[in-house]
């Protein structure tokens, strides 16, 4: 997942299908929309609280708010706020006033971890989000300073939270565990440093993911459903949710940086295995990773099985956080989403406007599949499990029988990497 909201759709993500305890007809799980809409609007609040919430270019002393707001300002894309936010309206049954600047403080912890992870000291790394890194734009010593400065600048916000006391304070610890030296974020940093060019352990990895990436993301989940209320039920579940996603979304990471060119990523390709990283495609291969973060997204889903409908959204964007490491690559599978809305558009006669039109039904699916060469294209396109299955079963409910040849092609999509 290393590009805008946008573009990380894949096929698999938008058309899995599951039969009724009945044995009805398979429905299509997902409605595209809604899961672009919760990303956008999360990105949206986030961005407006974090442009309030930063201090402007202009103001003294220039040089690091630049730098601060050069990081910031990158096109991330807000996992760590939205997921904040999904958290909240899902214990609070609607969107809870002000959230967003709590998304923004957890926004600010995240880039300056990402600041300082890319220094010389430590990763070494020249480009972040698709921009030179805050240290080749600015200069190292700027570079900590405006880590630093995004650190205190969050805690200050944190301590202003629109919540109750109780709940505000119980936020700040949360997050400070999370990134802190305990099984949190900075512990897990330094392992990594020290494990380098050690023999890799599946304990040490664990360890080493756990805390690096999925504290954060844990917390993340935690503080939203505080602020909204959550009960000490509701927060286990919260963090049983974020320690499953977390640990999926680090797999997926890891993943890419072997799969991936460093203009998909956003940053230079192939780093861990440059600095002998500890990864889990090292420890376990690529497919058994592949396998793991899958075993993840289950374990999430799970985890907020009892809020029904509530986790809807959540359960989408852990969804969408493991299959886009599961697809031939984000911007394929975008292409491909692209042409399917095309081609459903004329085939239901929507108008030109209306975007990744909602297909409930396999028949409306299976309506527009109408060229033989649509399955075995498609299949070859995404090259995921998830949506071989899910061709598979299309053809095996009689298409087949009811395809005849058309005149679309794909020659014009990218071409695979």
């Amino acid at each position: 997942m290393r590009t805008p909201a946008g573009v990380l759709f894949v096929l698999a993500n938008v058309f899995p299908v599951v039969r009724d305890t009945a044995g009805r007809t398979p429905r299509l799980l997902y409605c595209l929309d809604m899961l672009k809409e919760t990303l956008e609007q999360g990105q949206r609040l986030t961005d407006a609280a974090l442009d309030q919430l930063i201090p402007l270019e202009t103001q003294h002393p220039v040089s690091i708010h630049k730098a601060m707001r050069h990081s910031v300002f990158a096109g991330g894309k807000r996992l760590r706020p939205v997921l904040c936010i999904e958290a909240g309206r899902m214990v609070a049954g609607s969107l809870p006033e002000g959230i967003e600047e709590l998304g923004a403080a957890l926004e600010m912890l995240h880039t300056y971890s990402l600041i300082h992870d890319d220094l010389p000291a430590l990763d070494n790394d020249d480009l972040r989000r698709g921009r030179p890194t805050c240290h080749k734009a600015f200069g190292e010593a700027t570079a900590i300073l405006a880590g630093d400065a995004l650190q205190t600048q969050a805690y200050a916000v944190l301590a202003r939270l629109k919540c109750p006391a109780e709940a505000r304070v119980k936020i700040i610890e949360e997050i400070a565990r999370g990134t802190g030296t305990v099984d949190g974020m900075i512990g897990g940093q330094v392992v990594d440093l020290e494990a380098e060019h050690t023999k890799p352990t599946p304990e040490m990895l664990e360890y080493i993911h756990r805390s690096k990436t999925a504290a954060l993301i844990t917390a993340s989940l935690v503080s939203g459903g505080l602020y909204a209320g959550a009960k000490d039920n509701e927060v286990a579940k919260l963090r049983a949710f974020g320690l499953a996603i977390g640990l999926a979304f680090q797999i997926v990471d890891d993943v890419l940086d072997v799969t991936q060119t460093s203009e998909q990523l956003g940053k230079t390709a192939g780093k861990d295995a440059q600095q002998h990283k500890i990864t889990f495609p090292a420890v376990y291969g690529l497919e058994r990773s592949k396998a793991m973060a899958e075993e993840e997204r289950v374990a999430a889903h799970a985890a907020l099985s009892s809020f029904g409908d509530r986790a809807r959204r959540l359960r989408e964007l852990a969804d969408l956080i493991v299959l886009a490491a599961l697809s031939s690559g984000p911007a394929h599978g975008y292409a491909v989403i692209e042409e399917i809305r095309r081609k459903s558009g004329r085939a239901f006669n929507l108008p030109e406007g209306t975007i990744y039109p909602a297909l409930h039904r396999l028949e409306a699916f299976l309506s527009f599949l109408t060229c033989p060469d649509h399955i075995s294209n498609l299949s070859e396109w995404t090259g995921t499990a998830l949506a071989s299955r899910c061709l598979s079963q299309i053809s095996a409910s009689g298409a087949a029988a009811r395809r005849k040849k058309c005149d679309c092609s794909f020659d014009h999509l990218p071409q695979r990497s």
